[in-house]
């Protein structure tokens, strides 16, 4: 045979197999649920046409173009002088598809042949399903899961397969976010295997599955599931958050991508972006309890108690032994200050679980919130049989060594075990900044301003923290540093009136005098029955000088005033008196009002201390520590005494 024979029946062969390949490509892409082109039978036909001319070509001695690596063994076999001859006719495309091309190598300087592949839109695999009862599904709330099996049923069961995936996912679904809602339609069908289904089956297992492809929402939305699996992998959160962020790019009225949004920001302690999307999520299924419960930990964390309360109640209505709804009531209700509905919940959940010692806590908790010290304490006991080393139980023994006892040093002692435990728990840290701070002591051997600023660090709204921070730089003499973050503090909307209080007392300090006056007479515009509205009302008007109303209002709170107000009053009157013997006098008044005043001894140690008088110096200056040994600062300042005695 000659080597142009040869080369002929070569040609047609390697056309063979390409037609061949073409053919194969399309009965595969058809099993694997793509829709085929509108014009296949004619480009079926253009092919099988274009075949035949080739071979006739072929037959009659002319070299062809063939595709791939099949055309460099047609190079290789062509004379380098023969004219290139036109490409194979393409197949038809329809407006839309793409036409990846087939590379041929640069050598052989021929054109690369086309083969068309049908479009596939991002939701190919559920685009014969009833456009309604898709959209149903992808809501995906139990009453659209509801109306979706209403619009696909059929009484003789024949159901497409994308129609019984759509069936399975909604029952998983179910089980897996609303477990409370019972299925009443059939979810049990034999399906292929398929990656949603896959998808599902992997997050209930706790696996993210990466493989879904992300082409539609239920590819990009199911393997988030996982957080609903009950696993403790925090490693797949941001991953979750991405794809339900898309998800919601994708269908932003869906119920389950808003609950599932809500969720993952209140993991991430957001809870008032969490509100957003929960707030969406129950407008649309309002009678859901897992949506519901979950606006209801969004509205307690933000604290609009009102709100978090109605929605327990809501659920409570038609499940009365939900327990994590009970707990839920129980803490808000502690968190409003209601104790005594507070300790009635607290009761419910413990009789549903004897065993649940966060509760026994928490009725502690209560309990001393009530006054109830005695039972307070036994519960405490009890709840040391099973942990001596909690947090909580740690943070509310110190408590009641506080409380109760009066003992500094016990609940110091307490407190610097739990800082060794949880040294950077925010809780642990502002309740031994706020000791440390009142009792002018050490803490786990740190100082209030350091405990505190650890606080800040872990929860930088803390505003019981930067309060504490507010008074340890008044104390230091940092008034600049004091006044920058007091002035934040109390445009706070939880800032209490003591930090306003604090505020008065730095501006003054600052001789910021026309800021003090403002803040303390509409302090005193609102309340001016309250007692400490009383005290730095007067205060401001002793500092500014304004002589004949500070007269006027201590002779007036003289009257009816109480011991310690009194007490109060007598020293404020020293600072406005000009003899030095009435001075004294209205000092040792003071005393006698109150002996526990700490102003009116301090200042007496002064005066004598100026006056060079050692020995009466330190008889009001060992008063002062006598209320508070812890104190560093007195402490220091009687050994100074004691040398000087000695000299």
């Amino acid at each position: 045979m000659t080597s142009e024979g040869f080369a002929v029946k070569y040609r047609f062969a390697a056309l063979t197999i390409v037609v061949f390949s073409f053919f194969a490509a399309g009965f595969l892409f058809a099993q694997e649920g793509g829709a085929a082109p509108q014009d296949y039978s004619v480009q079926q036909s253009a092919a099988v046409e274009n075949a035949a001319q080739e071979n006739a070509s072929l037959q009659n001695g002319q070299s062809a173009q063939v595709p791939g690596l099949l055309q460099s063994a047609s190079a290789q076999n062509t004379q380098s002088s023969q004219k290139e001859e036109p490409p194979l006719s393409q197949p038809l495309v329809n407006e839309g598809e793409t036409k990846p091309t087939v590379p041929s190598p640069q050598s052989s300087g021929s054109q690369a042949v086309s083969i068309p592949i049908p479009k596939r839109s991002s939701s190919s695999f559920f685009s014969l399903v009833d456009k309604t009862a898709l959209e149903e599904a992808k809501n995906a709330s139990p009453e659209s899961f509801k109306r979706m099996a209403s619009i696909l049923h059929r009484s003789d069961g024949s159901y497409t397969e994308p129609e019984k995936v759509l069936f399975v996912l909604s029952g998983k679904i179910m089980k897996l976010v609303w477990p409370s809602v019972p299925v009443t339609w059939n979810t049990n069908f034999p399906v292929q295997a398929n990656t949603y289904v896959a998808a599902v089956d992997s997050a209930e297992r706790g696996i993210f599955d990466v493989n879904t492809g992300n082409s539609d929402f239920f590819g990009v939305l199911l393997p988030a599931l996982i957080m609903f699996s009950g696993s403790s992998r925090s490693d797949y959160n941001e991953l979750c958050g991405q794809s339900v962020a898309t998800a919601l790019d994708m269908q932003r009225n869906s119920v389950l991508a808003n609950y599932m949004m809500g969720e993952i920001l209140l993991r991430r302690d957001n809870p008032s972006l969490a509100l957003q999307y929960l707030t969406a999520a129950l407008d649309a299924s309002p009678d859901t309890k897992e949506i519901a419960y979950a606006k209801a930990k969004a509205c307690y964390q933000t604290k609009n108690y009102k709100m978090s309360l109605a929605l327990c109640q809501k659920i409570l209505a038609q499940s009365p032994q939900d327990v994590p709804t009970l707990e839920l009531a129980a803490y808000t209700y502690q968190a409003d200050g209601e104790f005594e509905q507070a300790e009635n919940y607290v009761l419910r959940v413990l009789q549903l679980e004897p065993e649940n010692m966060d509760f026994v806590l928490l009725r502690a908790q209560v309990l001393m919130n009530k006054g109830d010290y005695i039972k307070a304490s036994s519960l405490l006991d009890v709840y040391a049989r099973t942990s001596t080393t909690d947090r909580g139980y740690l943070l509310l023994r110190s408590k009641l060594q506080l409380k109760w006892n009066k003992n500094n040093s016990a609940a110091s002692e307490t407190l610097s075990k739990a800082l060794k435990l949880y040294p950077d728990d925010k809780d642990v840290l502002l309740a031994a900044a706020q000791l440390a701070s009142d009792a002018n002591m050490l803490v786990g051997g740190k100082p209030a301003l350091e405990l505190a600023q650890g606080a800040l660090r872990c929860n930088p709204d803390s505003t019981e923290a930067m309060t504490v921070c507010v008074a340890e730089m008044n104390k230091n003499g940092d008034y600049d540093n004091a006044y920058l973050m007091s002035s934040n503090l109390v445009k706070s909307y939880d800032a209490g009136r003591s930090v306003m209080y604090d505020h008065v007392d730095i501006c003054l300090a600052l001789e910021r005098k026309d800021e003090a006056w403002k803040m303390a007479s509409d302090l005193y515009a609102l309340y001016p029955g309250e007692e400490a509205v009383q005290q730095t009302y007067l205060k401001v008007l002793v500092s500014t000088k304004r002589r004949q109303q500070a007269f006027a209002m201590i002779d007036s709170l003289m009257k009816t005033g109480s011991p310690k107000m009194k007490s109060f009053l007598y020293y404020q009157k020293s600072l406005l008196d000009t003899d030095p013997e009435q001075v004294l006098s209205d000092l040792r008044s003071s005393l006698t009002a109150n002996p526990r005043n700490r102003d009116s001894l301090y200042r007496l140690y002064s005066i004598y201390y100026e006056k060079r008088d050692w020995r009466r110096a330190q008889y009001y200056l060992k008063q002062v520590v006598a209320l508070n040994p812890s104190d560093t600062t007195a402490l220091a300042l009687n050994a100074e005494l004691d040398n000087l005695l000695k000299k």
